[in-house]
């Protein structure tokens, strides 16, 4: 038997590997445990993060913000166009603003993905008839 190479295994010592030994065996497979480890890591911030961005675009101070904005440049071409009523008018693209954040979206959502994105409305069937039926079915 020969030695592999030398393996620091988390404490101060170096061990002396011998392929096909069981100490060889245990080092490789707590390097896997590492690397495995590791990766997990990396995808928990990920998730913290991902977490963190969802609560910035759900927040209502950010809702707030973007209303303001939308309110002022509706307002601002209102204005410029010199079109009656300006800051009444532009309630109207804030409102709508505010409407698409509370959650209408997934409701569409649901709708569109059961009328148009059903198993049975994805096959390679070109047909309009299924179609037909799905948008008959939508506006009833």
């Amino acid at each position: 038997m020969t030695i592999d190479n030398l393996t620091h295994c988390g404490d101060s010592s170096d061990i002396n590997v011998i392929v096909g030994s069981p100490d060889s065996d245990i080092i490789e497979l707590r390097m896997r445990v590492d690397r495995l480890t590791r990766k997990i890591t990396a995808i928990q911030d990920r998730n913290r993060r991902v977490e963190l961005d969802k609560a910035i675009e759900r927040s209502w101070l950010r809702r707030g913000f973007i209303t303001a904005i939308t309110y002022g440049a509706a307002v601002g071409l209102l204005v410029l166009i010199n079109a009656k009523d300006p800051y009444l008018a532009a309630i109207v693209p804030t409102g709508a603003y505010l409407l698409s954040t509370l959650g209408v979206g997934k409701k569409v959502t649901k709708i569109w993905d059961k009328y148009f994105h059903s198993s049975d409305n994805l096959s390679n069937d070109s047909s309009s008839d299924s179609t037909t039926v799905r948008v008959d079915a939508l506006m009833v």
